[in-house]
């Protein structure tokens, strides 16, 4: 059809070319009419003639015409090349244009520019118009006929409407996400990874290959620390504003001194750090930077300035945390929270691991650990045994956060035990799982294990245990939408 409708403007320029390239004007003939009479009928048509009068007047306001000056007669003028239609219309538009073709008896056909809608559109029997090309708009068109399709980029969905509602074709995914699964690289850094995600308001998509994931950091913070030139874990602030520009769990950086993770905030101008730090009073700081020991980092795809960029965050924004204005050195235009955390050891290496299964939408993420780690006599985990003993018969809350982090309250345990009997169950609940037997020793699996909301779970053996060692093997991401 858009082809129709080219052909039909250049069918026009063709018509009118010697309108267009020169000035129009009319010879007058050998005899001289009169109004109200036709001496020559097969050449004038008599109201034309009783109307404007001889040829010379007709000459007049055909050329009158060509220059616009009888516009409110005619509503086409030509000048140059282009066709000007309308050319009465002044303020705010109201009216259709019509381009018709007269076929007698059969329906007039027509390409309309549609002023209610904001399109051109097309009729081949004079009662239903369809749009030329296919519509993108921004709200849906008003009384389309029957078979009318667009695409409506407010709603990101294709319609078309049936002819009593406007029917969804295809709604454009929300709050998808379609980027690769991260991949452990080295103790320092994860492998590149392309990121396809619909942002947290539904609103953008941030779209990048071969991003790799960096930890945030932005500009000097303000005022100056110090922990006077000795070691310590309370750092003293100058200037500074602490208890605004970090919260429990952040990481602070100097140049000089490295990251450490944030335990305690008492005021603007102290905080206590997880390990001690050596500081000259009067050093700059800044907020992130990383990795820092023992520390979560949750993992961010953002869009700042149309460019994609992965974020790794000690900020859990699922779990009610904001970006503080100065963590990252920029402002995203959008970003979205991706289902997956790492963790780093007291040495500050990020502990290797693999998305085993289930990514993007509830993955399952295990520790990939040596097999020795799986011995029963220590340590346990990744690299620290989560329960040393129990010999209590009554079930003890067992906090499972140090190899769960805060977006999971699913793990997969691995159980030994040297002479016990053991019962699980999920803090708060009376749902008991036994495993083993008195006396004996045992070593198992348990998959899929539901924990509260603080990652903790409930165990309990019998009095004759002489040691059960609890790993934590992985975890499943059921707190990120």
């Amino acid at each position: 059809m858009r082809k129709l409708f080219i052909l039909f403007f250049v069918l026009l320029s063709v018509l009118f070319s010697s309108f267009a390239d020169a000035s129009l004007s009319v010879t007058a003939k050998s005899r001289t009419f009169t109004n109200g009479t036709a001496n020559d009928a097969t050449a004038v048509d008599a109201s034309f003639v009783d109307t404007y009068g001889n040829d010379q007047t007709i000459s007049s306001y055909i050329n009158n015409m060509q220059s616009g000056s009888l516009a409110n007669d005619f509503t086409i003028t030509m000048s140059g090349l282009d066709f000007n239609f309308h050319a009465s219309a002044s303020g705010t538009p109201s009216s259709n244009v019509l381009l018709n073709v007269l076929r007698g008896t059969s329906p007039t056909t027509s390409i309309r520019w549609n002023e209610t809608n904001g399109y051109w559109d097309f009729t081949n029997n004079g009662t239903n118009f369809y749009p030329i090309a296919p519509l993108v708009v921004s709200t849906d068109p008003t009384g389309p006929s029957e078979g009318t399709i667009w695409y409506n980029t407010s709603t990101h969905s294709l319609k078309f409407y049936n002819g009593t509602v406007n029917q969804s074709v295809f709604s454009y995914p929300t709050n998808y996400h379609g980027s690769s699964a991260p991949v452990w690289s080295s103790s320092s850094s994860l492998a590149a990874m392309n990121v396809a995600e619909r942002d947290s308001t539904d609103t953008y998509n941030i779209n990048g290959t071969s991003l790799t994931p960096v930890f945030e950091g932005g500009s000097p913070l303000p005022g100056t620390i110090g922990t006077g030139g000795s070691s310590s874990t309370t750092i003293t602030g100058s200037g500074t504003s602490f208890e605004t520009d970090f919260q429990v769990g952040d990481v602070i950086h100097t140049v000089y001194n490295g990251t450490q993770r944030i335990t305690a905030i008492a005021s603007n101008t102290s905080l206590t750090v997880a390990n001690a730090m050596t500081i000259a009073n009067g050093t700059t700081y800044y907020y992130g930077f990383g990795p820092a020991p023992s520390t979560w980092y949750n993992m961010y795809a953002m869009l700042s300035s149309g460019s994609a960029s992965v974020i790794l965050s000690t900020r859990n924004i699922a779990g009610g945390d904001n970006f503080p204005a100065t963590s990252l050195g920029f402002t995203p235009t959008a970003y979205r929270q991706l289902p997956f955390a790492i963790l780093t050891d007291s040495n500050g290496n990020i502990i290797p691991f693999t998305v085993a299964n289930g990514w993007p939408y509830r993955p399952k993420i295990m520790w990939n650990v040596p097999a020795s780690y799986l011995t029963g006599s220590g340590p346990q985990g990744p690299g620290t045994t989560t329960v040393a003993t129990t010999t209590s018969p009554s079930f003890v809350t067992t906090n499972a956060s140090a190899y769960v982090p805060p977006i999971s309250t699913i793990c997969d345990l691995h159980y030994t035990s040297v002479g016990s009997y053991l019962e699980f169950r999920t803090t708060g609940t009376s749902n008991i799982i036994g495993a083993g037997f008195s006396n004996t020793s045992f070593t198992g699996y348990l998959p899929d294990f539901t924990l509260n909301s603080s990652q903790q779970f409930d165990l309990a053996g019998n009095n004759e245990s002489s040691g059960v060692y609890i790993d934590v093997m992985g975890f499943v991401v059921t707190e990120v939408p």
